[in-house]
Order: structure tokens, then sequence, then C-alpha cells
């Protein structure tokens, strides 16, 4: 029989292995992986959400935080063109009405309107229980501006934003979309996507009423519906064997 001695010391070895090993594989796994953070808005009350495109790839797995909650993404439309992507995130048994909706607001723009950009940054440490889906960790922001010019095709803005927060709405006084910011590569330049140019992506990527905007000139929007609205976006591509180079398709290696 073995002593009490020899027993813990095997039990010692047996869990050193172990996490040995899961650290190995575990740091292999993350080094074949990117992780991109962004902001999206919702859309339509049944879980459509749209955000930038540059940081979705067709490897990607979206998670998406609303309410606390983490749920996963589906990508139902992505176009680098046009610089957008729509996701599509479902009810779960916790889930009780509609998700809340933003409104559109096609109303003509002018330089030095008025402009308010709501985004999710993370705050501190993400922190998630072992046992459910709640995160904690992630909150809204608002950075107010003006637009400083407009044509079709974007919306230069003059306000301060944080790096990654490309996908937040831009709402105007009333609380209504009228546009979606752009990744931001510099702290100084903050270009957004023109309300036309995102409702023009939504007409061509939805079959209706699969997922229906919401348009309105007039009606007022609480900020708390705005913030409420904007959720946290983390897309994780996982670099499969085939991007790695392959060994033996060089000449004269693996007996070739």
């Amino acid at each position: 029989m073995l002593s009490k001695y020899k027993f813990i010391t095997y039990i010692i070895v047996f869990f050193v292995t172990i996490v040995f090993i899961t650290n190995a594989f575990c740091k292999n796994s993350q080094d074949n992986e990117s992780i991109s953070q962004s902001s999206g808005f919702i859309i339509d009350e049944r879980g459509y959400i749209v955000t930038a495109n540059d940081f979705i790839d067709k490897l990607s797995s979206i998670e998406v935080v609303y309410n606390s909650f983490v749920y996963e993404a589906k990508i139902i439309a992505n176009d680098a063109t046009a610089g957008l992507a729509l996701l599509k995130i479902e009810f779960r048994g916790f889930d009780r009405g509609a998700f809340p909706v933003l409104l559109m607001d096609d109303s003509q723009l002018h330089p030095c309107d008025s402009i308010r950009i709501v985004s999710c940054s993370i705050v501190g440490e993400i922190k998630k229980g072992w046992f459910s889906n709640i995160i904690r960790g992630i909150s809204n922001s608002v950075n107010q501006g003006n637009i400083y010019s407009i044509n079709e095709e974007s919306l230069l803005l003059s306000a301060t934003v944080n790096l990654g927060s490309g996908g937040s709405p831009i709402i105007n006084n009333n609380g209504r979309v009228i546009g979606m910011l752009k990744s931001q590569n510099s702290e100084r330049v903050v270009e957004g996507i023109p309300v036309n140019r995102l409702m023009s992506f939504l007409d061509k990527s939805c079959i209706a009423p699969s997922c229906g905007y919401k348009v309105s000139n007039d009606a007022d929007v609480n900020i708390d519906l705005v913030m409420k609205a904007t959720v946290f976006i983390k897309a994780t591509t996982k670099y499969q064997d085939a991007y790695l180079p392959n060994p033996c398709a060089i000449p004269g290696v693996c007996g070739k």
C-alpha cells in the first residue's frame, strides 16, 4: 500500500501536470486567435443589431453583451464596401418582452448640428460567473460634439471618442439615430456613416419583415433607452492550421 506521503506526492504531481498541459494548450489557442471589440445598436425588437464591418470576419465568433447578459450572435449581412454589418441575437428564457429599439431620423443634416455618440466600453475587469452568463465591467458613455462636414458618403464630426468605439450610434438632440460611428484609427479624425447609407444597407440586407428599422422625424427618444439599446460586441477570429505555413509543401522536406 502507498504511504500517505507518497499518495499526497502523486496527487500534487498529477495536478501540476494537468495545469502545465492546460496552460500550454491555452497558449497555443490564444496564439491562433484575434479578438476585436466594438459597439453596436439594436434596430429591431427581435434582436437585429447594426455595427461596424471592419472587425467582423467570416470566421468570427460573435458575442453581444446586452443588459449584462452575454448572447451568441449570428452574422446576417456583412458589407465591406458600406462598412456595415448586421447581427442577430435570440431571445432566451430570462428575456421578457422585446428588445429596445432605436429610431432612425432621415431629416436633412447641417454643419454645426449638435450630436451625441453613445458607446460601450470596458471599465475595470470584465467578470463572468461560473454558472451564469451574467457579465460585469462594461458601461455606456456619451460624448457630445458637432457635425463638422457632411456628404453622401460620410459624416466628419467634431467630437472626442475612445478608440474601439466603432459601431456606436450617432444621435441628434432628440435621441434619434442620424448615423453610425466608423472604427477610429485616430482620436483626432472622427468619422461616421450617414443614416441614409445605413438605411440603404438595411434595405438590401433584410427581406421585410425579417428585420424592420423604424424611421421618425418627430418622436423624442430618452437617452436612457438609447444607452440600453447600445450593446458591447466582441468578435473572436480563430485561425485554422490552413493559415499556417506547411513545411511539407517545401521541396526536399518530408521525403519529397
